[in-house]
């Protein structure tokens, strides 16, 4: 070891290794400085940000803010459409064979209008036996009643006669003494018209009405007359009647009683024939036909069911809420399976379900409706106006029960939940979701994705 510092110590004496020296020197300084200046830059590049490119816009949009506007409060029911005033016909008589049925469901017909027709054969016999029963009674009772001597019953009458002529010449002295009256009463009125002017005397005009008041006595007197007369003359009746009725009267009450059983029968029976032809009560619509040829007529089944001049409602079930908004003779937008119809609102409820808290507003359709009985329909009645935040119907979308719009963030779209009210035909009242004066993507916004970029249609 001391040999080699010894080698180096005289190495470094001579002049040739202090140049390479400081040549190796200066070499790894620049090397040090270069790969310093490599390290920095290095350094850098790495602490420098990654530029990204700026996606273009995927859609032209028309945009709207949401704003506030005046729209229809609009009550949505629905029900089931019926007969406003349904009629069941069938027949009154039990027993009898139905021998023609005379119109087919669907059918208008006209009060009065031959529905159906029933066996009346068996009736008529009946009809015919009680007849002849009644005839026979008729005989009894004229032999119960013995009839007095001839020349009593002739007495009689002409006692009676006398009265009635005595009460005919009563009568016209009456007729003759109202009109007396009259043509005085006219006479005075003419004095007392021209006695101002001077034509007649106060005296002449009195005398006038004075002659007025004796005819009125007239006709009273003739009057009373005549009721005297009138009672004569049914005494004078009375006591003929008493004199043909000869025999005794329980015979005769018994006789009449028998024979006014039997009348009573025929009217029956009459009765029951004419309820062998089934009539339309009114006119109307046949809805349901359950009858047919050879049945047996049974008073506690209807033949046919009606609805009274054709009319027909939708029974609409509206919450207690909405049933308070709702007045007789407002309008009515109705539709089912797609047909639409109109009508009006003729009778709300007066009382509400406990159970379901609904009521019933019935709602008349209007003539021509295509809508039948039984069919289920939806009615939106406009009750009345507010004011609301809406934006356009074209921009609120759906998805599985829920809705949502397209929020516009500069050219960015934010999908955003919302809660709709009222809707009309063009614009969307919105509960909760929004704020006024939020842009919202109108046309294109069915083919968006939240977040995406758009282009702004220019208006």
């Amino acid at each position: 070891m001391s040999d080699l510092a010894h080698d180096i110590r005289e190495y470094k004496k001579t002049p040739r290794s202090t140049a390479v020296t400081w040549a190796l020197v200066i070499g790894l300084v620049l090397f040090a400085v270069v790969s310093l200046k490599m390290f920095a830059a290095s350094r850098d590049a790495s602490k420098k940000p990654t530029t990204k490119s700026t996606p273009k816009p995927v859609v032209t949009v028309s945009t709207a803010t949401a704003d506030y506007t005046t729209i229809p409060d609009t009550v949505v029911a629905t029900g089931t459409v019926a007969a406003i005033d349904p009629l069941e016909v069938g027949a009154e008589v039990n027993g009898l064979k139905v021998e023609q049925v005379n119109v087919e469901e669907g059918d208008r017909v006209y009060p009065g209008q031959v529905l159906a027709v029933l066996n009346r054969s068996l009736l008529e016999a009946q009809l015919r036996q009680a007849q002849a029963r009644l005839r026979s009674s008729q005989a009894q009772v004229s032999r119960a009643i013995q009839p007095n001597r001839p020349q009593d019953l002739l007495s009689l009458q002409a006692a009676y006669e006398q009265a009635r002529a005595q009460t005919t010449q009563e009568r016209a002295n009456l007729r003759q003494a109202q009109v007396n009256l009259a043509s005085s009463q006219k006479t005075a009125e003419r004095y007392n018209k021209v006695l101002d002017e001077g034509f007649v005397t106060i005296q002449e005009a009195s005398d006038r009405q004075a002659e007025v008041d004796r005819n009125h006595q007239l006709v009273n007197a003739a009057r009373q007359r005549l009721q005297a007369s009138e009672f004569a003359s049914e005494q004078a009746r009375q006591r003929l009647l008493l004199g043909r009725a000869g025999g005794r009267s329980e015979d005769v009450d018994i006789a009449r009683a028998s024979s006014d059983e039997i009348a009573g029968m025929i009217s029956m029976i009459e009765a029951q024939l004419e309820q062998t032809v089934i009539r339309a009560p009114d006119s109307g619509l046949v809805l349901k036909r359950d009858v047919h040829l050879g049945e047996i007529s049974s008073s506690s089944k209807a033949m046919f069911t009606l609805a009274r001049r054709g009319e027909m409602e939708l029974q609409a079930q509206v919450p207690q809420a909405d049933l308070l908004k709702m007045r007789e003779g407002q309008q009515a937008r109705i539709s089912s399976a797609g047909k639409p119809s109109g009508g009006r609102i003729w009778r709300v409820s007066p009382q509400v379900e406990s159970s379901s808290r609904l009521g019933t507003a019935r709602i008349k359709l209007d003539p021509g409706s295509t809508l039948r009985p039984g069919m289920f329909a939806e009615a939106r009645v406009d009750v009345g106006d507010h004011r609301a935040l809406t934006v356009p119907a074209e921009s609120v979308l759906g998805e599985g029960g829920d809705y949502f719009v397209f929020k516009l963030d500069g050219t960015t779209v934010v999908r955003t939940r919302v809660t709709t009210g009222v809707r009309t035909n063009r614009r969307v009242e919105i509960t909760e979701g929004l704020k006024a004066n939020e842009s919202v993507a109108v046309a294109g916004a069915r083919f968006l994705a939240d977040g995406d970029k758009v282009r702004i249609e220019e208006k």
